[in-house]
């Protein structure tokens, strides 16, 4: 798969072919939607858990779940913002969080961190990176707002 052109879509049957990252732990339910695309196929991916074939450098969405979102800005910062700096460079990147504004902007739980700093962190990304923040509210959601995203970017 090293010689895949980037330029266009690659489809089978006419419809796009949606990528997973091969590290991504707990893969999003696409069964519903896969009428809508020519397969779903695992592959490594450079930047994010979700592309499609021929764009893996152009378009990208990171999933993240809440405790995930917590802890990779709090605790695995350094490998998080290396990523995002090679998201920037893409046509179109998100960051698409299993959770609610109102649950990233409650207190939680399992961690001291204090949720303004987490949403301080998501604006700042937004700005500095131009990556969008997507607050799915849950997994179903996520699958569905990914759907909707790669029908309007022209694929």
């Amino acid at each position: 798969m090293t010689n895949i052109p980037t330029a266009h879509t690659q489809c089978h049957n006419g419809l796009p072919v949606l990528l997973v990252d091969t590290r991504e732990q707990t893969p999003l339910d696409f069964s519903p939607y896969k009428e809508r695309f020519g397969g779903i196929v695992r592959m490594k991916l450079d930047a994010g858990d979700y592309s499609l074939l021929g764009q893996e450098h152009a378009i990208a969405f990171e999933r993240k779940s809440l405790g995930d979102l917590v802890s990779t800005l709090t605790q695995n910062q350094p490998r998080f913002f290396a990523e995002l700096d090679r998201l920037k460079h893409y046509r179109y990147a998100a960051i698409l969080i299993e959770a609610s504004y109102a649950a990233v902007s409650s207190p939680y739980q399992y961690s001291r961190v204090k949720p303004e700093t987490i949403i301080g962190l998501l604006q700042a990304i937004q700005v500095r990176y131009g990556i969008d923040v997507i607050y799915a509210g849950t997994r179903r959601n996520a699958a569905e707002i990914i759907i909707s995203k790669i029908g309007t970017l022209n694929v």
